[in-house]
């Protein structure tokens, strides 16, 4: 199933938003390894349901190619993600299935070629995609914590 072209501006929008977010000093960034991981799954990403309001994808796990995980990103009205791994349901970090799903998303409409994350160019945006996710987990985990 190909992605919709209204998805990738939408993630686009969002990612910059949440790049201009300065957070509280308290702010833990998923380690870089967590990154490298999502960037060599991210031609495996599959996706399986989209709708006006979140695309589903499934993204087999590593240790287990067996084993897939359902990763859903909502992008309307609020931008939120969540995935079926062991990492994904009790965390508010993304996890490398997330990440690679917003990197796969991207990178489709750009090139068919998931090389692409081995440019600069690609890099940076893998990076800016990172912080960002990151960024909305810290303060889903704050406004989680004041209620």
């Amino acid at each position: 199933m190909e992605t919709p072209a209204h998805v990738d501006p939408l993630l686009l929008r969002w990612i910059s938003a949440l790049v201009q977010v300065r957070p509280g000093p308290d702010f833990k960034p998923v380690s870089s390894w967590v990154l490298a991981k999502a960037v060599a799954l991210t031609k495996d990403v599959r996706v399986v349901r989209v709708s006006d309001v979140a695309v589903e994808v499934e993204v087999p796990s590593e240790s287990d190619p067996s084993r897939v995980y359902r990763v859903k990103i909502y992008l309307f009205p609020l931008f939120d993600f969540e995935c079926t791994c062991p990492h994904g349901e009790h965390r508010f970090n993304p996890c490398k299935h997330v990440i690679a799903t917003i990197l796969a998303l991207i990178a489709k409409p750009i090139t068919r070629d998931f090389e692409f994350y081995n440019t600069l160019e690609g890099r940076m945006l893998a990076s800016a995609v990172h912080y960002a996710l990151c960024v909305h987990a810290y303060i889903k985990a704050k406004q989680h914590t004041r209620v």
